[in-house]
């Protein structure tokens, strides 16, 4: 193994998908599929700073509001 200096480490790519969630209004909310897709999209929230408030609703579907 060759061990190599000085090699610039590339910056991190992120992705934009969730540019929606920034577009939120307080009050306003999103209905997904399952509990499972509602944690993944309520810590992109919080990673956002953005204070979600989640519902299971009849049927396995989950609302999520943005409340703050």
């Amino acid at each position: 193994m060759k061990i190599e200096k000085n090699i610039p480490i590339p910056a991190v790519k992120h992705s934009r998908s969730n540019t929606w969630m920034e577009k939120m209004e307080i009050g306003d909310s999103v209905l997904v599929k399952s509990k499972s897709e509602a944690t993944r999209i309520t810590s992109a929230f919080f990673h956002r700073k953005i204070r979600p408030l989640v519902r299971t609703l009849d049927g396995g579907k989950v609302r999520i509001w943005r409340v703050a």
